[in-house]
């Protein structure tokens, strides 16, 4: 098979078929050859032709003119510091090589690789191992020291006898504890062939998906980036793993690139996955582990964490096992456990499967997923869990205070950044709790004009409230999305805030907005495990276009 495609013998020769192969003499590490089809009696569209490598038959190969070039350097962070970073890249040459950098630095690198044999079969033929294996050459790391956090450096690796890459620019993260960080973080993206060709997976959208973060790299917007499983779609098709490293070179080469290892890397029947699809297509997570070396802790467990600016990331595998009381679910209590929130208040937590979701599948573990994982991410106040595949995921990322810090998604969004709210179990990903005494003081006064314009602010007034925080706040939801008219008021958070005036924008496509309190709650629950968020309908009294104000109260 190539490509998925089977080949049968041909029943009847054609003598005056002919390949021809235009190119310059050699071929360099990236250019386009031509081929040429001839003497075929009946031509089809449905024909093709395949570039095999390495070559699997008796005609002549074509050549490069240095197999041995270093390729497709991309970096990493190895710690919390800044000051570090991780280069890896391929070549064909198996000798130690440099990383030349920061104005008369350098480091040799260290060298693996993986073979046919480290990858898995099964009765049913694997791509890794039985038909779409290739060479990977040589696989070259080191670890840049004495950087400058939130700095810019240059470096180039190789070496004199196989050649030196061109020279790269390149900026590091900022320190664990410091003020800010922005990254981008995205799942499932593979790759796409830059010219006609098929591959067995192509995503259409890595093209453009890689040139707009390239254009935030090079704009300096963005500090690193979290590739979240899913990472180049070879499953089993080696060869593909070169395309998707030439791919991301723009954005991997010049800042931290994170990634967390998804099904299309490692799953496989009895390699120790705890799914048992083919999805990695027989790489068993080997040549993820050896392409994206990340700060784990051993070979074949892909969890870690790591803090830049103002956020420790907790990354997990969500293909190993994580039950109670596996290794991992161990290492994920303790890792948020140990996080000082004075240093880096957000806790972000990370894994490739999606825990919330509204798809129902076969081989689905969401539901276990949520009871064994859940209560670790309410009791250590997760403030966000990223979970990307599918090409939909579901997200919560709002600082929400004391009880409402655990957020649970509870929204989709699918290709699109578009919020969904249901029955107002979640304000703008905020989980509205049950009040645990109501306050017949509090007040809310909306003040407008006698009736509000196509566009234009209102006064929200909150008055009455006994200890007021910080945290507090107030939401203007539109439209109601609930068939009920009437809800109890203190359903709504609201034990504490302070007098205060807010300004909302009022538009014509918002129609009958009502205004909730999410306030910080005097007392916290001491067991979590039975807190139960509750469903909120919307108030009576709610703005319509003949009102001038709601007054909520008690």
């Amino acid at each position: 098979m190539i490509n998925r495609k089977f080949l049968n013998d041909c029943s009847a020769s054609n003598p005056f078929i002919n390949v021809n192969v235009t190119s310059n003499s050699t071929l360099s590490d990236d250019g386009f050859v031509t081929v040429t089809v001839t003497g075929v009696s009946n031509p089809s569209n449905d024909d093709w032709v395949a570039m095999i490598s390495p070559s699997i038959s008796e005609s002549t190969p074509l050549s490069f003119s240095n197999p041995k070039r270093p390729l497709y350097g991309h970096l990493s962070s190895i710690d919390s510091s800044g000051t570090s970073m991780r280069l890896t890249w391929v070549s064909g040459d198996k000798e130690p090589q440099q990383i030349q950098y920061a104005n008369g630095k350098s480091v040799n690198s260290t060298v693996t690789t993986f073979s046919q044999a480290d990858m898995c079969s099964s009765l049913l033929p694997s791509p890794a191992k039985d038909f779409g294996w290739h060479d990977p050459g040589y696989i070259h790391s080191a670890v840049m020291t004495g950087l400058i956090p939130l700095s810019t450096f240059s470096y180039r690796y190789g070496s004199d006898s196989v050649g030196w890459s061109k020279q790269i620019m390149f900026s590091t993260p900022p320190v664990g504890g410091s003020d800010e960080l922005r990254f981008i973080a995205f799942g499932d993206m593979g790759k796409t062939p830059l010219d006609a060709s098929e591959e067995h997976y192509i995503q259409p959208g890595a093209l453009s998906v890689i040139k707009a973060i390239a254009n935030d790299v090079n704009s300096n917007k963005i500090n690193s980036v979290f590739h979240i499983g899913d990472i180049s779609y070879a499953t089993g098709f080696l060869a593909e793993w070169d395309f998707f490293l030439h791919l991301i070179n723009p954005v991997a080469s010049r800042i931290s690139y994170m990634t967390a290892i998804g099904n299309h890397e490692r799953d496989y029947v009895n390699s120790g996955s705890i799914y048992i699809t083919p999805d990695s297509g027989g790489e068993c997570g080997v040549p993820y582990e050896k392409y994206f070396p990340m700060p784990t802790s051993a070979k074949d467990k892909p969890w870690y964490s790591i803090e830049q600016g103002s956020i420790h990331f907790t990354v997990i595998s969500t293909e190993h096992d994580w039950s109670e009381n596996s290794e991992q679910y161990e290492w994920m209590q303790k890792d948020m456990a140990s996080v000082n929130r004075q240093k880096t208040p957000w806790l972000i937590f990370t894994g490739h499967r999606q825990m919330y979701s509204s798809t129902h599948e076969l081989l689905s573990s969401s539901t276990k997923f949520i009871e064994v994982v859940e209560p670790l991410l309410f009791q250590n106040k997760v403030r966000g869990f990223l979970e990307l595949d599918r090409g939909e995921w579901e997200q919560s990322v709002d600082d929400v205070p004391s009880l409402l810090d655990i957020v649970i998604a509870n929204t989709t969004v699918l290709h699109r950044n578009f919020t969904a709210l249901s029955e107002f179990r979640m304000v703008n990903r905020r989980i509205l709790g049950d009040c645990s005494a109501s306050n017949p003081f509090l007040e809310v006064n909306v003040i407008s004009n006698s009736s509000l314009s196509d566009d234009e602010f209102v006064t929200v007034t909150v008055t009455g409230v006994a200890n007021p925080s910080d945290g507090d706040w107030v939401a203007m939801i539109s439209p109601s999305n609930s068939e009920q008219m009437d809800v109890e008021i203190n359903s709504a958070v609201f034990d504490s805030s302070h007098d205060a005036f807010i300004g909302f924008t009022f538009t014509q496509i918002l129609e009958k907005p009502l205004f909730i309190l999410g306030l910080n709650p005097i007392e916290k629950l001491d067991n979590l495990e039975n807190y139960k968020p509750k469903i909120l309908s919307p108030v009576s009294g709610f703005l319509n276009d003949k009102q001038e104000s709601a007054n909520i109260s008690d």
